[in-house]
């Protein structure tokens, strides 16, 4: 859940629930100069809902359309990491979206960017699509992340993974 109070802890401006049918866990929120709320976390739902909602996902994986998810399938392993962002006060979720591979990965921070926003988190998948980052590749059996998406969620701006040949 996500919720915001007043300053004195005495009145929610704002709260709700975000998940499905598995185990889903925000670890960490920043909010950016515009007021939009990020969470980021951990999910096992491969039903996670899905923003911007498209009813004809087929749309998605062919090229048609940009308003689609950065990653809307749920990548495998035991979670997957995710990334939800609402409008100001929770008014709506302007994006949500999986963050992984075929391997077991968390989201465990977030940060607003001036691109967008910067996420970190623990992997143990090789299938990142880090093509241009300073690590490539998984180097040990569970590597750091980090990538930043542009704010609207939908793109990637660029990654990296963070480690050597340990965990």
């Amino acid at each position: 859940f996500v919720c915001i109070l007043n300053s004195n802890c005495t009145q929610y401006h704002f709260s709700t629930y975000f998940g499905a049918d598995g185990r889903d866990i925000f670890y960490d929120l920043a909010l950016d100069g515009k007021g939009n709320i990020y969470a980021a976390g951990v999910t096992t739902s491969a039903g996670l809902p899905m923003y911007p909602e498209i009813i004809d996902t087929s749309q998605w994986g062919n090229g048609t359309t940009r308003e689609r998810p950065y990653d809307w399938t749920y990548g495998g392993g035991d979670s997957d990491g995710m990334l939800v962002i609402f409008a100001p006060l929770g008014s709506k979720v302007i994006a949500s979206t999986f963050i992984g591979g075929s391997g077991t990965d968390v989201c465990t921070g977030c940060t607003s960017t001036t691109r967008g926003v910067a996420v970190v988190g623990t992997t143990t998948s090789g299938d990142f699509d880090f093509t241009v980052g300073n690590q490539t590749v998984l180097r040990g059996n569970s590597d750091g992340f980090l990538l930043e998406l542009e704010n609207t969620g939908q793109t990637l701006l660029g990654g990296t993974y963070i480690g050597s040949y340990g965990d």
